[in-house]
C-alpha cells in the first residue's frame, strides 16, 4: 500500500478558520440547463470557473439536494457540475439498476459536455457509483472524493445502514425532522447544524415536506445500491485497483455508513487520504461546508 495520510480534524490546528461561507447569489439564481445524453433531456447547472469537478448526489437526491454553502464554497476554486442524473428530478430517462449503468451514465454525461476527464466527488450513492466510474473509467477521473459513502461488504468491518435509518430514508416524503435524523447528530452542535442547513435550503426552495422522488425512483436506486453493497461484481476487490489520488471523508457520527467503512475504504484504496470531521453524520460536509471545501482543494493542488 502507498503512503496514506490520516486527517482527524477536531479543535486543533487541523480546523480551519476560514469566515463562514456566504451564500452567494449567483449560485442559487443560475437556472438549471438541459442537454440530451442519449435520447433524454438531462437538467444540470455548471457553478463557478476552473477545473470541472463533478458532483454525485445522494439516494434520491436531486440537483435541488446540494447545500448551497457546499456549493459556494466549492466554486470559488473549481467549476462546479451537479445534475439530476436519468429520472430523477426534472431529468428524463430510465434510471439504471446497476451502479455500474450509474457510472456509465456520467461518462456519457461528460461526453455531451465535452469534459474529457474532471475531479469526481461522490456523497453517498454518489460515492459508491464514484467508486464504481473510477474502476470502469479510469481514464475520466483524475481526482476521485468519496464523502459519506461505503465500500462493498467485502470485510467483515463493513457495516450496512440500520433498518431504522433507511425505513426512514424510504419514506415517499421526508419531513425537516426527518432530514435532521439521517443527516446530522442529536447534540447541540448537530441540532443547530441541521437548523442552519435548513434555513439555508428555504432561502433558495421549500425542502423536507415533500420531495421530488417516488417509488418508481426509490427501488431501481435501492436495487443498484444493494448490489454492489453485497460486492456482487467483485468491486471491493476492484478497489484495491484504483491508480488515482483519493479523498475519503465522514462525519464521525455518520448512522447510515459509519466511519469504520470509510477507514476499510482508507484501507482498501492504495492512494488514499481520510479526513474525519467530529460530532458530525451523513450530511458533515454541509455542516463543515468550508472545513470540507478547503480540504477538497489542498487536496485537489496537491501533485
Amino acid at each position: 500500500m502507498a503512503a496514506c495520510i490520516l486527517f482527524i480534524l477536531g479543535l486543533s490546528s487541523c480546523a480551519s478558520t476560514a469566515n463562514p461561507t456566504r451564500i452567494g447569489e449567483s449560485s442559487n439564481q443560475i437556472q438549471p440547463n438541459t442537454i440530451v445524453v442519449n435520447g433524454s433531456k438531462i437538467s444540470y447547472k455548471i457553478i463557478g470557473q476552473g477545473t470541472p469537478l463533478i458532483l454525485l448526489q445522494r439516494f434520491r437526491g436531486s440537483l435541488a439536494d446540494w447545500d448551497p454553502a457546499l456549493l459556494a464554497a466549492l466554486s470559488a476554486s473549481n467549476q462546479v457540475v451537479i445534475f439530476d442524473s436519468l429520472g430523477v428530478g426534472t431529468s428524463e430517462g430510465e434510471i439504471p439498476n446497476t451502479l455500474g449503468g450509474a457510472a456509465d451514465f456520467v461518462v456519457s454525461f461528460m461526453d455531451a459536455l465535452k469534459i474529457e476527464q474532471a475531479n469526481i466527488l461522490g456523497w453517498s450513492l454518489g460515492g459508491m457509483t464514484a467508486q464504481v466510474l473510477a474502476i470502469k473509467h479510469p481514464n475520466r477521473v483524475n481526482k476521485l472524493i468519496l464523502a459519506g459513502t461505503t465500500p462493498p461488504a467485502g470485510d467483515k468491518s463493513v457495516h450496512l445502514a440500520p433498518d431504522e435509518w433507511t425505513a426512514v430514508a424510504t419514506k415517499p416524503q421526508n419531513s425537516a425532522a426527518d432530514m435532521a435524523y439521517l443527516f446530522y447528530t442529536t447534540t447541540v452542535v448537530g441540532v443547530k447544524a441541521a437548523q442552519e442547513s435548513q434555513e439555508r435550503f428555504e432561502q433558495v426552495h421549500q425542502r423536507g415536506v415533500e420531495t421530488k422522488t417516488s417509488p418508481e425512483i426509490i427501488m431501481p436506486q435501492a436495487i443498484g445500491a444493494r448490489a454492489y453493497m453485497a460486492n456482487k461484481g467483485n468491486w471491493y476487490e476492484q478497489l484495491a485497483g484504483i491508480d488515482l489520488p483519493v479523498l475519503i471523508a465522514n462525519g464521525d457520527s455518520d448512522i447510515a455508513f459509519p466511519v469504520t467503512n470509510s477507514m476499510v475504504l482508507h484501507r482498501q484504496i492504495p492512494n488514499s487520504n481520510l479526513v474525519i470531521y467530529p460530532d458530525a453524520g451523513h450530511a458533515f460536509l454541509f455542516q463543515y461546508a468550508d472545513q470540507f471545501s478547503d480540504h477538497v482543494n489542498q487536496f485537489l493542488r496537491r501533485e
